[in-house]
């Protein structure tokens, strides 16, 4: 995790000037994004219950974009939309391990990284922020290590099965299965 902050750090410095997004612009910023994708939306985020995200992805969906969403698992609660998401073939996994602190959305290119829950409604007290970065090694870091997330979340189609099973595996021993022949980083 430290190594992926201090990318995100070093990446934010060496972009000539990566766009940044504070408070109500920050959703804004990343539905703009959302409803602009043409390949893939790539989405790791603690809660989930914003109606324009929600739409902005069933959309995308319906034009064949790769939609594919990490939620943390104890966020989804009874008005959950993930059924409902689940429901328009959107791939969705549920992160068990410690909370989803940061939330990020991987774009074919560029990513978008910040503090945004997810949630309903934007309160000028959560101070929110967001970067958009463009820099295609970023870009690959960030969907490497999506793609180690949700190889350890649990799909929520499996979700009842699974959880009377067996425990989760590890991030890390997750990581050590990666194949570095399948996910090449552009240098």
């Amino acid at each position: 995790m430290m190594r992926y902050c201090f990318l995100l750090f070093i990446s934010v410095f060496l972009q000539a000037s990566p766009n940044v997004y504070f408070d109500d612009r920050a959703a804004g910023e990343l539905l703009k994004r959302i409803e602009a994708e043409d390949k893939k939306v790539h989405m790791a985020i603690y809660s989930f219950t914003h109606p324009q995200i929600i739409k902005a992805l069933i959309a995308a969906k319906k034009r064949g974009v790769d939609v594919q969403v990490l939620i943390d698992a104890s966020s989804v609660k009874s008005k959950s939309p993930a059924p409902r998401l689940d429901k328009q073939g959107i791939h969705l996994y549920l992160w068990e391990g410690s909370r989803m602190h940061g939330s990020f959305c991987v774009f074919d290119q560029g990513v978008w990284v910040g503090s945004l829950d997810g949630s309903r409604k934007y309160r000028p007290e959560d101070c929110e922020y967001a970067l958009l970065l463009e820099d295609p090694k970023t870009v690959s870091l960030f969907e490497k290590r999506f793609l180690e997330l949700r190889l350890v979340a649990l799909p929520y189609k499996d979700r009842k099965e699974r959880m009377q099973k067996q425990a989760p595996q590890t991030i890390d021993a997750v990581a050590l299965q990666l194949d570095e022949k399948t996910f090449h980083v552009q240098k």
